[in-house]
């Protein structure tokens, strides 16, 4: 294992940005926007602005926030990489979102432009920060124990997350009623600052590892950007396997981002789950996720994470069957603590495969590419589920979702984890330096 200190350091933005993740995206803010801040209108009882429903504003923003990561993620990679200016990037982008989840306390009820911009840009720099701490995985773990390293940031994402929600449980106490806005208002200030404090071991322990190139005249960084991501493009079929594994992650990522946008809506009207069942549901999928996720970076480390991702996918599989099939809550409970184990680690397996196959040069670059992955499935996969449980049932949508992984799991046959790890190496030394300039 390289410096303790600095995994020590990467793994505790995962701790960090799970904070926001928790508190901001899944639960305080993301309700109190849409039952507070957005109007109630007299005439229908229905909350809603400018003719948009208070969740399809929710979404709104969460799509534009995403787009603009699938538009330019990989072409700010690509910059980091060229510059060696990833630990730049990292800070500033962690600073701008902690600035805008603060500024989220200015948002009363009735905020609703503003509230839905501040999500907008601080969704968008949590997502390129966590893209751009990624990157730093293969610089910090032989081959050998990306698994575990992995495990490691992904365990103390979920602990981080928990521990946020833990801080600002009191503050929720009251509900989401006007009387109690300056307390959920004040979550923010709350989470900005659990995020702000819990990423400083990252900005005192991560490093540089590359040397940065100077930039040319007559030129600009978004030009090379550009330059850089066309070259990757251009040369796919030199990194095959991970071409491939990008497609498979696509398909993991439909489901599982279905997975976790419809978990408490399942309990909920499938299940009948109360306010308090909810909230301990979220607690057992964060320990279990927790504990899944280090605990099987060992594992993964010694069997291979090709096979360990194969045996995560029928895992997933047979659990979602389960699902369709269980009626009782006592069952059901079980399959839930199964289910975090599996968020986990298949996460986990997932991030450090990406970390195996991608040219030194360009793990940014790459990532970057993992964060537009991520993000074109939580596009489709939502979409798909409510469509399909509007017409049938969530039970069809959560069958309909599992042969996600089951495809995943065929489409990953192909990949060979040898062979992917040696072409990033060979993609290195002949053509990734020249992408721009030589």
């Amino acid at each position: 294992m390289k410096n303790k200190k600095e995994i020590f350091g990467w793994a505790m933005f995962d701790f960090a940005n799970s904070a926001y993740t928790t508190n901001i995206v899944t639960v305080i803010f993301s309700l109190y926007f849409t039952q507070l801040v957005v109007p109630e209108n007299p005439e229908t009882g229905v909350r809603e602005f400018l003719g948009l429903g208070a969740k399809t504003l929710w979404g709104v923003g969460s799509t534009i926030s995403n787009v603009l990561i699938i538009v330019t993620a990989p072409i700010i990679g690509a910059i980091c990489d060229f510059s060696s200016f990833r630990k730049k990037f990292l800070v500033n982008t962690c600073l701008f979102c902690v600035v805008g989840t603060a500024g989220l306390y200015f948002v009363n009820p009735g905020a609703v432009v503003i509230g839905l911009v501040l999500f907008v840009v601080s969704n968008y720099f949590f997502q390129i920060s966590e893209s751009l701490c990624s990157s730093f995985l293969p610089d910090l773990a032989q081959p050998e124990e990306l698994g575990k390293i992995s495990g490691l940031g992904w365990s103390l994402g979920y602990m981080g997350g928990l521990l946020a929600l833990v801080i600002c449980f009191p503050l929720m106490k009251g509900g989401f009623v006007p009387e109690n806005s300056w307390n959920l208002r004040l979550s923010n200030l709350a989470t900005a600052g659990v995020f702000f404090f819990a990423a400083i071991p990252t900005f005192i322990f991560l490093k540089e590892h590359k040397p940065g190139q100077e930039l040319p005249p007559n030129t600009t960084y978004v030009r090379i950007g550009f330059a850089r991501v066309c070259n990757t493009l251009s040369h796919l079929k030199q990194l095959w396997d991970l071409s491939v594994f990008l497609v498979v992650f696509l398909l993991m990522a439909v489901a599982l981002t279905t997975v976790f946008s419809f978990s408490t809506i399942y309990s909920s009207e499938e299940m009948g789950f109360a306010a308090g069942d909810l909230m301990m549901l979220f607690i057992v999928v964060q320990i279990s996720a927790a504990l899944g996720a280090f605990a099987f970076g060992f594992v993964q480390d010694r069997i291979g994470l090709k096979f360990s991702i194969q045996i995560l996918l029928v895992f997933w599989v047979v659990l979602l069957l389960g699902v369709f099939f269980t009626y009782s809550v006592d069952v059901f409970w079980v399959l839930v603590l199964l289910l975090g184990v599996g968020m986990g680690s298949v996460q986990s397996a997932a991030r450090a495969m990406i970390g195996l196959f991608a040219p030194p040069s360009k793990t940014a670059e790459i990532f970057g590419f993992w964060s537009l992955t991520y993000k074109l499935g939580g596009i489709f996969g939502p979409l798909l589920y409510g469509v399909i449980a509007d017409q049938a049932s969530h039970r069809w949508a959560m069958l309909f979702i599992s042969s996600f992984f089951a495809f995943a799991f065929f489409l990953n046959l192909l990949v060979n984890e040898k062979r992917g790890r040696e072409a990033g190496k060979a993609f290195e030394e002949t053509l990734a330096l020249k992408a721009f300039p030589s």
